[in-house]
């Protein structure tokens, strides 16, 4: 994997790049001036790449040429911004109705897949499963807050039966 090359981003660089014509590749641009904003290799697309809280983010921006490099910069920094604050950086996701929880999950999970392709005694003992187990533990997190820790932790628990 390439790495990035360390420049300022502007519609000027980006076009020098690009100006290959068809099939060449586009070597990967990160912004010198606005660390986490960058032009992976090979897209036209801009990005937004950081690590908070653990977790490492990647967002798309904008398509080079619909949105200025300017812009792009603008955009990234708020962005980034929001990551290290904690917050969703896209807010629209973060409505509750959009939240489903593990019980929403489990509930659609045993209505769509066991009760359609599962043997009656096998379909029985995974809703004993979900209903003893999974729901009561689990069952009030959001689908994207469910981390491999809760699932070890609810395993570890869970050891000797």
């Amino acid at each position: 994997m390439a790495r990035l090359q360390y420049r300022t981003i502007s519609k000027r660089t980006v076009d020098r790049l690009s100006a290959g014509g068809q099939g060449r590749r586009i070597p990967g641009l990160g912004d010198v001036r606005l660390r986490g904003a960058c032009l992976p290799a090979g897209h036209e697309v801009y990005v937004v790449q950081t690590h908070a809280q653990g977790k490492s983010t990647r967002i798309a921006v904008g398509r080079h040429g619909v949105v200025s490099a300017d812009q792009a910069r603008r955009k990234a920094a708020l962005l980034i911004a929001r990551i290290k604050a904690g917050e969703d950086p896209n807010p629209a996701r973060a409505a509750p109705a959009a939240r489903p929880t593990v019980a929403d999950l489990t509930e659609r999970y045993l209505a769509e897949h066991v009760a359609v392709r599962c043997k009656p005694r096998t379909a029985q003992a995974y809703r004993w499963l979900a209903a003893k187990f999974v729901v009561p533990e689990l069952g009030a997190l959001a689908i994207k807050a469910v981390e491999r820790e809760h699932i070890a932790a609810l395993h570890h628990r869970h050891r000797e039966t």
